[in-house]
């Protein structure tokens, strides 16, 4: 019979729709958005980041001046 053993998890990040914890056992992460979580080895979950990061400042990140200009007003 295999034993299971249950992660005990840190958060490392949390905002107002996701949260990140990470085992330091593992060094597994958990990504916690709305009631959807993932646990991710430590390489997918910066791969993951590094994706993201880029898509964002590629397609917003010129965007960024001008919105906090409008919603200053």
């Amino acid at each position: 019979m295999s034993q299971h053993i249950t992660c005990q998890t840190v958060t490392v990040g949390q905002s107002e729709y996701c949260s990140i914890t990470q085992c330091p056992d593992c060094r597994m992460y958990h990504l916690h958005i709305g009631p959807l979580s993932l646990r991710l080895r430590e390489e997918v979950f910066e791969n993951i980041c590094g994706a993201l990061s880029s898509i964002y400042k590629e397609h917003y990140g010129h965007k960024e001046h001008s919105n906090m200009s409008m919603h200053s007003h």
